[in-house]
């Protein structure tokens, strides 16, 4: 017998002559314990069965036959077995029993009917048996391809999408605005009104790159992350530099000292030449990440792997160029017109009824060309012509090596010294 502090309930004490640990008990547990350490239990309220021994043998027998040779049938309870000992089918179940789940599955385990209760049901057609599909999509040539022009309007018609073409209208009112008063004299006003004529043209220029490439489904922000390289100068300077490669030599031959029929001959093939590569080159300066893929042969690759969906987004930019060019030109007359009061501008360029239409309708049709424009490099990049984008390495030719002259016969050793 050990006698210890109250302060060691529930720490282990060892015994000095069996080496064992004992653990002392809490003081909680001294009323179960009885005077020779035992726990007491305390006496049971279930009623005794007279036959429980009987029925445990019954139920738990290690063999299918009771002590008399009979079957032992465990299937039912009692209430579903009738009096010949077989299931009676024909009750009903008690719909008062409480319901059982699947230990495992933690299911409602529900009555399964048989050819009793219901009827055969008709043979039904394997076609019209619902089967389970797919989660995921995974990326074939069909996913891949752009999808229809009704998708593409719809998508612009987002919310996310009209506040962005809300944000570009709002721009060009604002670079108005900013041209109206350098005009009066506010010179100070030109450091903000350059960089916001120059953030549209990049904006364009994002909008094919986050379609194409980054794979949205939607229009960016405005300047994205307002990065200088990659968000601002490099969309510019490609959206510029297609416009330049496409329009300039058409542009010096209309200027030229040639004659008006002369220039306008000359011209016109090149102005349509230009419009024809205006996407390739736009996407090709955008996307593909060196000077090297203009060559015309790799252009004309971009082209025929595109095939005639190309041929749209050329109508697009043909149409929506114009109309966007004519509202901003048209909206920055009309500043001028209030602030100068010249009456030798063209009076119906700078009319509301010609430059809020021609406005609004540029901006959508702008945003929607670009948006096509990307979805071009969304399902054909991987047969562009282009080189940089990927290393494909390829074997190297077998050297052919002489054999030496000992392969046969080992080398002769050297003289003994």
């Amino acid at each position: 017998m050990f006698r210890t502090a109250d302060d060691t309930a529930g720490a282990s004490v060892q015994c000095p002559r069996c080496k064992r640990l004992n653990d002392i008990p809490y003081l909680s547990d001294l009323k179960s314990i009885a005077a020779d350490g035992t726990y007491t239990l305390g006496s049971s309220d279930l009623p005794v069965q007279p036959n429980a021994l009987g029925i445990m043998l019954h139920m738990y027998a290690k063999s299918k036959v009771d002590s008399e040779g009979n079957e032992i049938d465990l299937r039912g309870a009692a209430g579903i077995i009738d009096d010949r000992g077989e299931y009676d089918l024909e009750r009903p179940v008690d719909p008062r029993s409480p319901p059982r789940y699947d230990p495992e599955t933690g299911e409602l385990v529900r009555p399964i009917a048989t050819t009793h209760d219901v009827h055969q049901p008709p043979a039904q057609d394997p076609s019209t048996i619902p089967f389970a599909k797919p989660t995921l999509g995974y990326a074939t040539r069909g996913a891949m391809l752009p999808r229809a022009g009704s998708y593409v309007l719809l998508e612009l018609c987002q919310p996310s999408s009209v506040a962005v073409m809300v944000f570009v209208l709002g721009a060009h009112l604002l670079i108005a605005l900013f041209f109206f008063f350098a005009i009066m004299g506010l010179f100070m006003i030109l450091a903000a009104l350059v960089p916001l004529m120059l953030a549209l043209p990049a904006h364009f220029a994002n909008v094919v790159d986050s379609i194409g490439p980054d794979e949205h489904d939607e229009l960016p922000r405005p300047l994205r992350e307002l990065r200088f390289w990659e968000d601002m100068w490099h969309p510019f300077m490609s959206m510029m530099g297609a416009i330049l490669l496409c329009y300039l030599p058409a542009w010096l031959v209309l200027r030229s000292q040639l004659s008006d029929g002369g220039a306008l001959a000359a011209g016109l093939p090149l102005a349509l030449a230009g419009a024809f590569l205006f996407p390739a080159i736009l996407l090709t300066l955008i996307t593909s990440g060196t000077f090297s893929n203009l060559r015309p042969d790799r252009l004309l690759g971009l082209i025929r792997a595109c095939g005639r969906r190309y041929v749209g987004v050329v109508l697009l930019w043909t149409i929506a160029g114009p109309v966007w060019l004519m509202g901003s030109v048209g909206i920055l007359l009309g500043a001028m017109r209030i602030a100068t009061y010249h009456d030798h501008l063209p009076k119906w360029l700078s009319r509301f009824p010609v430059v809020a239409p021609s406005l609004v309708a540029g901006v959508f049709l702008m945003h929607l060309a670009a948006w096509h424009t990307g979805l071009l490099y969304r399902g054909f990049h991987n047969h562009f012509p282009w080189v940089g984008r990927y290393h494909i390495r390829e074997p190297r030719p077998a050297v052919q090596r002489k054999k030496p002259r000992y392969v046969n016969s080992p080398p002769p050793r050297p003289p003994p010294p």
